[in-house]
């Protein structure tokens, strides 16, 4: 309240600044990417879609308000099952500690999904890397479209 009283605007809470951080830093990593953020905030539906090429990945955020605290990735098995098959999954956490949530991904979709720490630009690099490795140029593998977003 204090800041709309303030400024006359409520101001983002953090895990809102932190996907929309992710959705800027992958468009200036993949500037030819189409990004699409899914129209409701769901434990089963990916945060965003990026389209590039003939392939589609699914993005995941998780947000820690302390970034040394384990994301013990309870939601992802749920996530995951509701993927298309065949889909791409990959997982941004604000966390130092992600074997959790690797653990369940690596389980459930072995190379055709990743988990990364990004807390910002300095982390780009281990981004970029991912998505490189999930976004091959040359491949013909068509994934289905997410069904809501806007």
């Amino acid at each position: 309240l204090e800041g709309l009283q303030r400024t006359g605007v409520v101001p983002l809470h953090p895990a809102e600044e932190f996907d929309l951080d992710v959705q800027n830093a992958i468009a200036r990593l993949l500037p030819d990417a189409l990004i699409t953020r899914a129209e409701q905030r769901s434990r089963e539906v990916a945060d965003f879609a990026v389209a590039l090429w003939t392939q589609t990945l699914y993005v995941e955020t998780k947000w820690r308000r302390h970034p040394t605290l384990t994301y013990r990735a309870d939601t992802l098995p749920t996530l995951i099952k509701r993927l298309p098959k065949g889909a791409r999954l990959l997982v941004v956490i604000n966390s130092v500690s992600t074997m959790p949530a690797q653990h369940h991904v690596e389980e459930a979709l072995g190379d055709q999904g990743r988990v990364v720490t990004w807390r910002g630009s300095g982390d780009d690099w281990s981004l970029k890397a991912a998505l490189s490795t999930l976004l091959e140029p040359g491949s013909t593998t068509t994934e289905p479209k997410p069904q809501t977003v806007r």
